[in-house]
């Protein structure tokens, strides 16, 4: 009986271990995707004036919205990203954040 119990303990473990490596795994990959339309949100504006691409997404879309995974804001002179793990501020006048 108790080396019943130790077999289910050890089974237990195992799966909780596997789980959390599996979580861990995925949200990883969610962190990764969310950077990776940062950069190429920051490398379209590096391309052109922030300006002109504020612009040109909203001639595309009324904002609020969502861009590339981002919920898209302006707010004065500034547009704002909400990405899934922070915000992120570029300034209209120079592409700056």
């Amino acid at each position: 009986m108790m080396k019943i119990c130790g077999y289910i303990f050890v089974d237990v473990l195992i799966g909780l271990l596997l789980v959390s490596v599996a979580f861990g795994v995925v949200l990883n990959c969610k962190t990764n995707q969310d950077q990776k339309l940062l950069w190429a949100f920051e490398k379209e504006l590096a391309s052109r004036s922030a300006s002109s691409l504020f612009m040109r997404m909203k001639k595309k879309m009324d904002l609020p919205e969502r861009v590339n995974g981002f919920y898209v804001q302006q707010q004065g002179t500034s547009v704002v990203l909400e990405g899934c793990y922070g915000n992120y501020t570029y300034a209209l006048e120079d592409g700056s954040h």
